[in-house]
């Protein structure tokens, strides 16, 4: 009997070649779920994500005493549970536009529902990060707003109560190269905000671009360059309320373990192909791609984030 290939060989395929296609398109586009710290969801388990995070040990209170063994401390672990929802979305395309476009059409459909994942799932993330409390208002800018711009004195001030927090930097010092034009970079937070904050922040006194790092493939997605002890990425997607008399800004000064993230890598999100003749279709008359995800964000370490807020310069 002749093998015949069928849509169920086609499909599996497609859905082998689409897939690992998703992460890879949607990767580059991450900004803010980049820095949390992830996990994964084990097939067969529950939509609950549970976070550990060690405290810290309490400090000896004296000296020694010879031969005599100090008080044991106790290690204790807080967990942090969310509770993951799944997402999605999803393009059909008709028998009609497949013979008649001639651009590719399925593979920008899966370019484009790749990008809206991503910043989908960074939205997601920035709701979570808005939620927190640590909060810091910009005071030193000129603009005569409440808040003001971006400032160098801001900027320091806020990665001075991170240290202050005994918060521990993503990087550390990054030596320089003899290279012109190229500076060292100081042990350094992460800072996520708005695209519109860019003028402002390379007016800053300590500001380095990118081009001026010693390895500028050392990059973060959407990092456009450095000041003191803070590298900063910026997103369209950087929240901002536009509710009152002036734009208000948020912006992420983020430290390891500030927060925590489902882990997109780790088989939680698919690309998925039907193609003509799939479910439902019995003239073949359409093919669909769409991608579903599992999503979850929590905030770990309230200390290890300060969520500053700023209005642009005049």
């Amino acid at each position: 009997m002749a093998k015949i290939t069928t849509t169920t060989q086609i499909d599996d395929a497609l859905g082998k070649w689409y897939s690992p296609n998703l992460i890879e398109l949607a990767q580059p586009v991450l900004v803010a779920n980049q820095f949390g710290r992830k996990t994964s969801i084990p097939k067969k388990h529950s939509d609950t994500v549970v976070w550990g995070s060690f405290d810290d040990l309490e400090e000896p209170t004296g000296a020694l005493l010879e031969g005599i063994e100090p008080d044991a401390k106790y290690l204790r672990i807080t967990r942090q549970p969310a509770t993951a929802r799944q997402y999605g979305s999803l393009v059909i395309l008709s028998d009609v536009v497949e013979l008649t476009v001639s651009d590719p059409t399925a593979n920008q459909a899966q370019i484009k529902l790749s990008q809206q994942m991503a910043k989908y799932l960074d939205t997601l993330t920035f709701d979570v990060l808005s939620a927190s409390g640590s909060l810091y208002n910009f005071q030193y800018g000129d603009n005569g707003l409440t808040p003001t711009e971006w400032s160098q004195e801001d900027s320091d001030e806020i990665v001075q109560r991170l240290m202050s927090n005994d918060a521990p930097p993503f990087e550390g010092v990054v030596t320089g190269v003899n290279k012109e034009g190229t500076e060292p970079l100081d042990e350094s937070f992460y800072v996520i905000t708005n695209t519109k904050a860019y003028n402002d922040i390379k007016k800053l006194a300590s500001w380095n671009s990118i081009a001026g790092y010693p390895d500028p493939k050392m990059r973060k997605n959407g990092e456009r360059g450095y000041v003191d002890n803070a590298r900063i990425c910026l997103t369209s997607k950087g929240p901002v309320d536009t509710s009152g008399a002036h734009d208000i800004y948020d912006a992420f000064f983020i430290a390891q373990d500030a927060y925590g993230v489902v882990d997109i890598d780790g088989g939680n999100a698919k690309m998925i192909f039907t193609p003509p003749g799939g479910p439902g279709d019995r003239l073949e008359q359409t093919s669909s791609l769409g991608w579903k995800a599992w999503h979850a964000a929590k905030i770990l370490q309230e200390r290890n984030l300060i969520r500053g807020l700023y209005t642009l310069s005049a």
